[in-house]
């Protein structure tokens, strides 16, 4: 009884773990086919309207098929336009959309959404549109259309997630593993997701030539008959009228076709069915490509494209060119939002990096073991079918990166991503990934699509929170009363750090929290400058608030919050350390004009001051050598007159010399002292000086560093007075109250150091 009793509880336990498998595998499962398409559905409703890649051109076609009733032509004039694209997706889409008034409303655009580097991760004026109430929700008339148009992509990209998984059973009929992986890997493409959520024509194109490749690898494995081989006509055919990369959709079933053809030993298979899918395709679409024939001397009308938006000049397609092509065209595969100027994490794309190089390092192990064990025959052909489309989609856009600016956009082998992710999980499956480390990999991929699209577009394009006084408050150092237009009120900043060097990569940071006083209708622009003391711009900033995400029409009566700004420091243009003024203010750009500031006291300032920084050259120069030296020249807080200059030395009434002083300083003073310098004669009489700041204002006393400084001051020599031997008392005072600043030692006077000036010549 015992003996049955454990085999009876060994049964249920193996049941049990079964039916928590099967359970996982269905989550899984539902998970894989579920999210990319709520995650499009977000992107659909919180990617502001055009900023996906063409958005715009895109809805433009839309509605010019609506509003003339026409299929539109390439014109010189508009060399922005998809009107070469071909026009099923916005022939239906047109259709979804000719019952809404539309009076084409397009956002402002706003001119400095690249005004931050765009290689960096970061959220600061990405947005190329500015938002406007008429974006909002509830939608109407431009929103309206876009917004359904979006939600006919999401459709699309659903089919295309389910076709995917209908592939994954295909290829690996009873690995659930491998099809899971592969639906992980396809589905769950960031940009994949993200083109799945807006509007262009990339999401019919994809979902038939996954369909078309699904179709193909059935008619494999049912020898190509009539009724599916017709059926592949009429996916080309349709693919054809969705986009022009769809002529390379010819390799996935001809290679099919031609393998089983070869299998079978069957050519008239080859030219029947051949004959057959292309005069389905030619029927549906051929009036397309003689339209262009028509227009612009041949079939494509690329040509006539290139010609309006610019070839690539071949002197322009050097090593570095092709290799930041080629990079960029691998990150905007898997996930570079916008226009390419929304990057991820560079992790991100390390990680699909290294899942390609193992799969790449799989498929060639899995391949050299097959031809070196004579078992390469054995192969199914579907996986001659994967190899080949992939490559051609990878030739083609070669081509086209060579031909065109535009050209390096991952995106356009986006009819190829199912075969190239059959082949990453071909090739990562060589290394016999246990169930554990499967799983984990899916959940991979999971976390990265729902940060990547779930969290990090809308992240990008959000408005600051709004806060409280209190909270605003606690986030500055300097508060402030100043108001523009009389609704901006700057309610305090703070500027970080005080001490720059002018590159490389070298920031200032201003933090500037605001409250509106009272709506505003127009959209000012606000910036940040640093000037140095000649009003040299050492780094500026121009941008609309929230970081281009919250311009200043868009701001309710009350709302109160913060904004922090990142102005990169002009690289190389200093010689010697300058301290700079952080300005701030607004303008309106229609015309430009600056918008005066009132101060509390009700005084009207053109120019604020909001704080001042050091900013150092990077490569320091060199700094001479006194000509004389001074043994006794030290003052309290760390400062020493160390050595002096004439230039020249001996001079005659009338003209100038210059006294060039070094200061050896510990570190920054306790105030702002100015420098004075006064020369007497022989008898102790004053005859000229020179006082001023430091270095001409450039360098106050209260941003010096352990350093030296050099500083000249020039003296006009008086045409009447006593010839000879001069002197020079030398020192710092504040001009706040004329308080000198000590000497450390008590043998000379205690606020000046003495010594000899240049001799005045008859």
């Amino acid at each position: 009884m015992e003996h049955v009793a454990e085999e009876v509880g060994a049964k249920d336990a193996r049941q049990s773990r079964l039916a928590k498998h099967r359970l996982w595998l269905k989550v899984t499962l539902t998970t894989l086919l579920i999210l990319p398409v709520l995650l499009a559905i977000e992107v659909s409703f919180l990617n502001p309207l055009f900023e996906s890649p063409d958005e715009l051109q895109h809805y433009q076609f839309v509605r010019y098929l609506v509003d003339e009733r026409e299929l539109p032509i390439q014109q010189p004039e508009e060399p922005l336009s998809q009107h070469h694209q071909p026009p099923l997706y916005y022939l239906l889409g047109s259709i979804l959309t000719a019952g809404i008034a539309d009076e084409g409303t397009i956002p402002p655009r706003n001119p400095h959404w690249t005004s931050y580097p765009m290689e960096k991760v970061h959220r600061d004026n990405k947005a190329q549109f500015l938002s406007t109430a008429e974006m909002a929700f509830p939608y109407n008339g431009t929103a309206l259309v876009t917004h359904v148009l979006r939600l006919w992509s999401v459709l699309l990209l659903a089919g295309t997630v389910v076709l995917f998984w209908q592939l994954g059973k295909r290829l690996w009929p009873d690995q659930i593993q491998k099809q899971l992986l592969f639906l992980a890997i396809a589905a769950l493409s960031p940009m994949l997701i993200y083109i799945g959520g807006s509007v262009n024509n990339d999401n019919l194109v994809i979902f038939l030539s996954v369909l078309l490749l699904l179709l193909t690898v059935q008619a494999m494995q049912n020898g190509f008959r009539w009724p599916i081989s017709l059926l592949i006509g009429l996916v080309w055919g349709l693919a054809l009228l969705s986009k022009l990369s769809a002529v390379m959709l010819v390799v996935p079933w001809g290679v099919g076709l031609l393998w089983t053809s070869w299998r079978n030993k069957d050519w008239t298979l080859l030219f029947s069915r051949a004959l057959a899918i292309s005069a389905t395709a030619i029927v549906l679409s051929g009036w397309w490509y003689a339209r262009n024939m028509y227009l612009y001397g041949e079939p494509t009308g690329l040509e006539q494209m290139l010609d309006i938006w610019g070839e690539r000049l071949p002197d322009n397609f050097g090593r570095s060119e092709v290799t930041g092509a080629l990079v960029y065209s691998w990150t905007t595969f898997w996930g570079r939002f916008g226009y390419g100027q929304v990057i991820l994490p560079p992790v991100i794309y390390w990680l699909y990096s290294a899942l390609a190089l193992v799969g790449m390092v799989g498929l060639v192990w899995k391949v050299r073991n097959l031809f070196r064990q004579d078992r390469w025959r054995a192969v199914p052909g579907v996986w001659l079918v994967m190899v080949a489309t992939s490559l051609v989609y990878f030739a083609g856009l070669l081509y086209y990166v060579y031909r065109s600016p535009t050209g390096a956009n991952g995106r356009y082998i986006f009819p190829a991503i199912p075969a190239i992710a059959a082949l990453m999980v071909a090739g990562i499956s060589a290394f016999r990934p246990g169930r554990t480390a499967v799983i984990a990999l899916i959940l991979l991929l999971v976390a990265v699509s729902l940060f990547s699209v779930g969290v990090f577009v809308p992240w990008t394009y959000a408005v600051p929170p709004l806060l409280t006084m209190e909270e605003a408050m606690d986030q500055v150092d300097t508060p402030q009363l100043l108001t523009w237009a009389d609704s901006i009120r700057l309610l305090g900043t703070k500027v970080e750090p005080s001490l720059l060097f002018d590159g490389p990569e070298d920031e200032l940071t201003v933090m500037a929290c605001w409250q509106a006083e009272d709506q505003i209708d127009q959209n000012y622009t606000f910036f940040v400058h640093i000037l140095d003391p000649d009003l040299n711009p050492l780094g500026q900033r121009d941008m609309h608030p929230g970081l281009g995400n919250f311009p200043t029409s868009m701001w309710q009566t009350g709302n109160v919050f913060c904004d922090k700004y990142r102005i990169p420091v002009v690289e190389n243009v200093l010689r010697t350390p300058t301290v700079a003024n952080v300005e701030i203010g607004f303008y309106d750009s229609k015309p430009e004009q600056r918008l005066p500031a009132k101060a509390g006291d009700g005084q009207v300032l053109d120019f604020v001051v909001i704080d001042k920084v050091r900013i150092s050259p990077y490569q320091a120069a060199e700094i001479s050598e006194p000509a004389r030296q001074i043994e006794q020249g030290h003052f309290v807080q760390g400062v020493s007159l160390s050595g002096y200059a004439w230039l020249p030395e001996e001079v005659s009434p009338g003209e100038e010399a210059t006294l060039r002083l070094w200061w050896a300083a510990g570190g920054p003073l306790d105030a702002e002292y100015q420098v004075f310098a006064h020369l007497l004669d022989s008898s102790g009489t004053l005859i000229s000086q020179a006082d001023g700041p430091p270095q001409g204002g450039r360098l106050p006393t209260n941003f010096w560093e352990e350093e030296i400084v050099v500083d000249d001051h020039t003296f006009v020599i008086p045409d009447e007075g006593s010839l000879g031997q001069t002197k020079v008392q030398v020192g710092l005072y504040q001009l706040t109250d004329g308080s000198r600043l000590p000497r450390v030692d008590e043998e000379e006077p205690a606020n000046y150091v003495e010594i000899p000036g240049p001799i005045i010549l008859r």
